[in-house]
C-alpha cells in the first residue's frame, strides 16, 4: 500500500506479476486516510515554507498477515536508492524469519564481556541497528566450521584468526554465505580499551591475508592511509590541536555512487584506516566501495601514533587507487588446495561425521566485503549515546553506522538485494 500525493497517483503505473496488490491513498486533512497512514508510521511534509499548502505524505507500507513494515516518506535524497527501500520492504514483510547474523570480535561489540571499569558494557549502537534486520549472535573465534543456520558473519577486528578459523571462513564462503569483515593496521579501540602499560600500537591490527590473498587482495599491517583532503584537526594531550593526515574524515567524492550502500553517504570518519593492494582472479570482480583521494599516500603506524620522527615524513605516495572498502563477487576458489589445516588442539581420536567434504570452489557466485578499518564501529567514533532519554537512545555523529547497517542489509537480504545497484540522480 501507498500514500502519494495526487499528481504522484496520477502519473504512476504499477504492474504487480507476482500476485502482490497495490492500493493508492490521498489522505485528506483529518480523514480516516490520515489516520491510517498516521498509524502505520508514515509522515507528511510541508513542501511549501510558508505553511499555505497542507502536509504532503509520499510513503509506502507493505503489509503481509501479522508483518509491516514502512517507508516513513520518500525524499529527494532516497531517490537513488528507491527501488532498494522498496525491495527491502517487501522482503522484510514477505520473510517467515530473520536470517541469522553471526558477529566474531575480540572487541566488547556484543556487550557481553563482562565488567569493564565495574559497568558491564552495553552492545554497540550498530548491533542495535543490526537486530532491526537480522537475529544477531556471538560466536568464539577459534572454530572449525560455521554453524549451517548462519547467513552472515560479522567480523569486527579478527586479530590472530587460527588458521582453522581461516578455513572455516573460507568453507562459509563457497557454500555462499557472505562475509562481511573490518581489518584493521591500527585499532584504536583496543588500545583504547588496554591498560596503559599494555598499550603496543605494532601490535593492534589484524589481518585475513592467508584468506583474502586467495581472492587477489591483501592488507599492509605497519602502514595507515594518510590523506591531506580528508585529514581531521584533533585535540592533543597538551590541549593543542592538529590536521592529522591518517585521521580521515570522508566526504561523497570517496564513495561509489552507483552502489547502494553508498551511494547516499555524506560522511565517515575512519581514524588510522589501512588499504587493500589487489590483483586480478580469474572468476571474481573487485568493485572499491570507499576510497581514498587521488592525492592520498600512507605513513607508518608510528608515525600516526606519535607524530613525525627526528627527520622526514615517512609518507610516500601509493601506486594506484588506495580502496578502503570492496566488494569481492563472483566464483571463488579455495585458499586451502591441501584441505583442512591441523588443529592445535590436543590430539583426539577421529570423528568421520564431525566433517564435511571439503569444498574446493563456490557451487554459484558468492559476496565478501572487506573494509580495512574496524575502529569506525566503536561508538565513540560513530555516535553518541543519550541517556537522559532513556537507554538504547543515541544520535548519529556520520554515516559509520549507516554504511555498516546498508551493506549488512544487502547481505542478510539475499538475491534480491544485493543485485541491485543505485541508479543515479536526474
Amino acid at each position: 500500500m501507498a500514500v502519494v500525493s495526487p499528481t504522484f497517483c496520477a502519473n504512476i503505473k504499477v504492474s504487480a506479476e507476482d500476485g502482490s496488490r497495490w492500493k493508492f491513498w490521498i489522505p485528506e486533512p483529518d480523514s480516516d486516510a490520515e489516520e491510517w497512514a498516521q498509524r502505520y508510521g508514515l509522515t507528511a511534509s510541508r513542501l511549501d515554507p510558508a505553511g499555505n499548502l497542507p502536509p504532503v505524505f509520499l510513503g509506502l507500507v507493505a503489509l503481509s498477515g501479522a508483518k509491516q513494515s514502512s517507508i516513513p516518506f520518500f525524499s529527494p535524497a532516497d531517490e537513488p536508492q528507491v527501488e532498494f527501500l522498496i525491495t527491502r520492504a517487501v522482503h522484510d514483510v514477505t520473510t517467515a524469519k530473520k536470517p541469522k547474523l553471526a558477529v566474531i570480535s575480540p572487541l566488547p561489540i556484543m556487550g557481553n564481556a563482562g565488567m569493564f571499569m565495574g559497568q558491564r558494557p552495553d552492545p554497540w549502537i550498530v548491533i542495535n541497528e543490526l537486530r532491526a534486520v537480522a537475529d544477531v549472535t556471538d560466536l568464539s573465534a577459534d572454530i572449525e566450521s560455521v554453524p549451517e543456520d548462519i547467513d552472515t558473519l560479522l567480523l569486527v577486528y579478527p586479530r590472530n584468526l587460527p588458521e582453522t578459523t581461516l578455513y572455516a571462513l573460507d568453507q562459509f564462503v563457497l557454500r555462499g554465505g557472505h562475509l562481511f569483515a573490518m581489518n584493521d593496521p591500527l585499532n584504536l579501540t583496543e588500545l583504547n580499551l588496554q591498560s596503559s602499560e599494555l598499550n603496543d600500537p605494532n601490535q593492534t591490527h589484524a589481518d585475513m591475508n592467508k584468506l583474502t590473498s586467495a581472492w587477489g587482495v591483501t592488507m599492509a599491517t605497519d602502514r595507515v592511509v594518510a590523506d591531506s583532503r580528508a585529514a581531521t584537526r584533533i585535540s592533543r594531550p597538551d590541549g593543542s590541536t592538529e590536521r592529522h593526515l591518517a585521521w580521515l574524515t570522508l566526504r561523497p567524492e570517496n564513495f561509489n555512487k552507483q552502489e547502494i550502500a553508498t551511494a547516499a553517504l555524506d560522511m565517515m570518519q575512519m581514524p588510522m584506516a589501512g588499504w587493500f593492494q589487489t590483483n586480478a582472479v580469474e572468476g571474481l570482480t573487485l568493485t572499491p566501495l570507499i576510497t581514498a583521494g587521488l592525492e592520498a599516500g600512507s605513513i607508518t603506524v608510528s608515525e600516526a601514533i606519535s607524530g613525525i620522527p627526528m627527520g622526514d615524513s615517512s609518507f610516500r605516495k601509493e601506486p594506484g587507487p588506495m580502496p578502503i572498502a570492496l566488494r569481492i563477487s563472483g566464483h571463488f576458489k579455495t585458499a586451502f588446495p591441501d584441505g583442512r589445516p591441523k588443529s592445535g588442539k590436543p590430539e583426539q581420536a577421529p570423528d568421520t561425521n564431525s566433517h564435511t567434504a571439503q569444498l574446493k570452489e563456490s557451487n554459484g557466485d558468492g559476496v565478501v566485503i572487506l573494509v580495512a578499518d574496524a575502529d569506525f564501529l566503536y561508538d565513540s567514533f560513530a555516535g553518541r549515546k543519550l541517556p537522559m532519554f532513556g537507554p538504547g537512545v543515541y544520535q548519529l555523529m556520520n554515516d559509520n553506522i549507516n554504511f555498516a547497517a546498508n551493506i549488512a542489509g544487502q547481505l542478510v537480504g539475499g538475491d534480491a538485494l544485493l543485485g541491485l545497484r543505485g541508479r543515479g540522480t536526474f
